[in-house]
């Protein structure tokens, strides 16, 4: 049987973060056994004959071949996704528990919730004196994120930024890089004393929790997260959210004095992701819903 991956990534994009979720989730397939293609987006309508295609979807919307079993796991950008598109799918997957319920009662199609993951051989703590930070946010500039940054700076912090297109909104020295190698991010997320994660726009509203907060956890990273709604519970209180941006710089301010707290929530944060939010606990349950569809 052969599954064929359908990432949102670009041939060009390959150090993205999908592009590397679909590298884990392909490996963890493979290591039960599954013959596992991974088709970027200008390769999702290749002529290769596949049984299954698992559609992660992000950006752009995938056509589903009726001949196939189609999955779809909706991993972000939830407000792009419609109920008819849903619908040409056998299964659904939404890494989101709230936002799943709400389009199970909508639709006929079989809707389960299936949270973002980390691979532990990937992630894993391993301190780096050479990529210590205090503070330390990974993303390309967006509307949601450039006032934060610039209210943190504003109150006297420096953060580390890297992605791209920061250079017309924060002074250029803390800009560290336009992106970090997939290799090194484990380097960086084990190393900066915060790690500051902010969804913002529908991915906070839908309460859809990014997939760096679980591969920064898996090493040990303390994180301060904006006010999504499912982090206390599902990360059992190891991450701490805000609410604006003065209640941030207070817990900025803390938590850069009190490493002892960090140290601990990061170590628990750590236990939890690497205990139940896996690739490998995640494609248990991927071939248990095909089991269901009476696929062996």
């Amino acid at each position: 049987m052969v599954i064929a991956i359908k990432t949102p990534i670009s041939t060009e994009q390959h150090n993205e973060e999908e592009y590397l979720f679909a590298l884990n989730l392909k490996d963890a397939l493979e290591k039960i056994g599954f013959n596992v293609l991974l088709h970027e987006r200008e390769n999702w309508y290749c002529d290769v004959e596949t049984d299954i295609s698992i559609v992660l979807r992000g950006a752009y919307e995938y056509e589903p071949d009726l001949d196939e079993i189609n999955v779809m796991w909706n991993i972000t950008h939830p407000t792009k996704v419609c109920d008819e598109e849903l619908e040409k799918f056998d299964i659904v997957f939404i890494a989101s528990q709230s936002h799943s319920k709400r389009i199970n009662d909508k639709i006929d199609t079989t809707v389960l919730p299936l949270l973002p993951c980390t691979n532990p051989d990937m992630f894993y703590r391993y301190e780096d004196y050479r990529c210590y930070d205090d503070l330390l946010f990974i993303s390309n500039s967006r509307s949601d994120f450039t006032e934060i940054i610039k209210d943190i700076i504003k109150n006297g912090n420096s953060p580390a930024v890297y992605g791209s297109n920061w250079e017309k909104f924060i002074d250029e020295k803390y800009i560290k890089a336009q992106h970090i190698d997939s290799d090194n991010l484990y380097r960086h997320y084990s190393s900066c004393k915060i790690f500051l994660n902010v969804h913002g726009g529908n991915m906070e509203k839908l309460d859809f929790p990014s997939v760096r907060m679980f591969d920064a956890l898996a090493c040990g990273a303390f994180i301060i997260c904006d006010n999504l709604a499912s982090v206390e519970s599902l990360f059992g209180g190891n991450v701490v959210r805000y609410e604006d941006t003065k209640d941030l710089e207070e817990k900025i301010e803390f938590y850069l004095k009190n490493e002892d707290k960090r140290r601990v929530m990061g170590e628990k944060g750590r236990e939890l992701v690497l205990s139940k939010h896996t690739f490998d606990e995640r494609v248990k349950i991927i071939v248990d819903s095909l089991r269901e569809l009476k696929i062996e």
